[in-house]
């Protein structure tokens, strides 16, 4: 039987096992020198709604409210016997 020669597509090309050092330590310097990503950076650099946005506690009440929300949904899923929404006791249609 005659063997078919690959075709060029078919052909792989064999890939270093290891990381060339230097390049390695390059792309580690360079990652360690790009400066942390803030979304405030991108925010108006005056303002009512800049203050309100980068402020802490604007930030811990949404995450509470975020956290409270998660709490109430868990609540309502197991402790809702109900199908509809005008079965249910009055709890949990508020």
């Amino acid at each position: 039987l005659l063997q078919q020669q690959p075709h060029h597509d078919e052909v792989k090309k064999e890939k270093a096992v290891f990381v060339d050092p230097s390049a390695m330590k390059e792309k580690i310097r360079q990652a360690a020198m790009k400066p942390d990503y803030n979304v405030a950076d991108f925010y108006k650099k005056e303002g009512v709604w800049r203050e309100l946005a980068i402020n802490p506690l604007f930030e811990r009440v949404t995450l509470l409210i975020i956290t409270l929300n998660a709490l109430w949904l868990w609540i309502d899923t197991d402790g809702n016997p109900a199908e509809l929404l005008s079965e249910a006791p009055e709890i949990f249609q508020i």
